[in-house]
């Protein structure tokens, strides 16, 4: 018997008792009814959630029975919190065990990229200077860290500074180029960005606001995705839960950027690669240490992989491929790694793209220099490093 169906009774007993007419009690009922629709509708989004979970795993012999188990327990029709909770930790335990990541990456791979901030010279050369990490979400965007948007920002004024100072009309461009890219083909290994936008809660003085942007691209549509956890999902991360990450170590890059001592030869950078790493959440922040611990506030999420600069701005996903945080930084002067939840993402997503200023330049120029090269040939630099040499 349903707790909707008890209260339904106990309502229509009130209703026909004398001067029950206007019980108070009865906006408790009501209350309580849409408690409990609120309550059943969580259980059926969870056990939705954990069916998924347990479908992406790999059967072996080992694992077979229990799956089957868990499986058909989930299909039953009537389902409390507590045998919901109970199943997570099976199926936790599991994927503790059989997960794949290799057959998981596989679904991410080539929806990572790599931000570059590209300068055509007059000589014919073309210089990029390596800022960090995105990944697509969608056709035509790709989420990072607010803070390389900032550092891409900061570049162009620094451009812009040159060009009054010397009466130049150089112009940049901000690129995005695919992991596992070896030669450049324009809108299919790499595409240019038109837009941007920044969480609006984004302060670059505090580490702990929501450190999340995205990058439209100008042209073109891109064709592999990664798939966003959505916000109920993200509310019941666990710390202990698996989860991993793809992104590009400054180190294996031009390494100029974040303090990192660049590679001997900058002419023997190897092919765009991103590194895989995998861990498990250590906790769940509040932005604040005053700030009320609640399922929607804990957006900072902290895991015990170590980051290094570059990987700013990459997925952190769990065992099923979808992405639950973007990569925020390395807190000051300890080992501890923090990623923004994906939650303060979706927010983002919803709002208008904030124009990047137009070039001065032709972009076709850019795409006759760059279509089919091999990426290895390219002059690699730190941003400021090539005005430097210019003057």
């Amino acid at each position: 018997m349903s707790m909707k169906y008890v209260l339904g009774v106990v309502a229509l007993i009130m209703l026909l008792l004398p001067g029950c007419s206007e019980n108070p009690l009865s906006g408790r009922v009501k209350e309580l009814e849409q408690r409990v629709d609120t309550l059943e509708t969580s259980v059926e989004e969870h056990r939705q959630e954990l069916l998924q979970r347990l479908n992406s795993m790999e059967v072996t012999p080992q694992n077979a029975e229990e799956i089957a188990d868990i499986r058909e327990i989930l299909q039953k029709p009537q389902m409390t919190a507590t045998d919901i909770a109970q199943l997570e930790a099976r199926i936790a335990e599991l994927e503790g065990i059989s997960v794949d990541w290799g057959t998981v990456n596989a679904k991410l791979n080539r929806s990572v990229y790599a931000v570059f901030w590209g300068l055509p010279l007059p000589n014919g050369e073309y210089k990029v200077g390596f800022l960090g990490t995105a990944f697509a979400v969608d056709d035509t965007r790709l989420l990072t860290a607010a803070h390389i948007v900032d550092a891409l920002i900061e570049c162009d004024e620094e451009l812009e500074a040159f060009n009054e100072k010397f009466g130049t009309n150089l112009y940049s461009d901000w690129l995005v180029v695919r992991n596992k890219t070896t030669r450049l083909y324009y809108k299919y290994t790499y595409y240019f960005i038109g837009g941007y936008r920044t969480h609006s809660g984004w302060d670059p003085d505090n580490l702990e606001s929501p450190d999340v942007g995205y990058l439209k691209i100008s042209e073109g549509r891109i064709y592999y995705k990664a798939a966003l956890a959505s916000d109920s999902d993200v509310y019941r991360l666990k710390e202990g839960q698996r989860i991993a990450t793809l992104g590009f170590p400054g180190e294996l890059q031009n390494g100029g950027w974040a303090g990192i001592s660049p590679v001997s030869n900058r002419d023997e950078i190897p092919p765009l690669i991103a590194t895989f790493k995998d861990g498990t959440i250590s906790a769940l922040r509040p932005p604040s240490p005053l700030a009320t611990v609640s399922s929607r506030s804990t957006y900072i999420v902290q895991y015990n992989f170590d980051m290094t600069g570059g990987t700013s701005g990459s997925p952190v996903y769990d065992t099923s491929g979808k992405v639950i945080a973007v990569n925020n930084c390395k807190y000051p002067y300890t080992d501890l790694d923090f990623g923004i939840r994906v939650d303060k993402a979706n927010e983002l997503l919803s709002g208008a793209a904030k124009q990047v200023p137009q070039p001065c330049g032709e972009k076709q120029h850019v795409i006759e220099i760059l279509e089919g090269r091999d990426i290895r040939t390219l002059k690699w630099c730190e941003p400021s490093e090539v005005l430097e040499n210019l003057e």
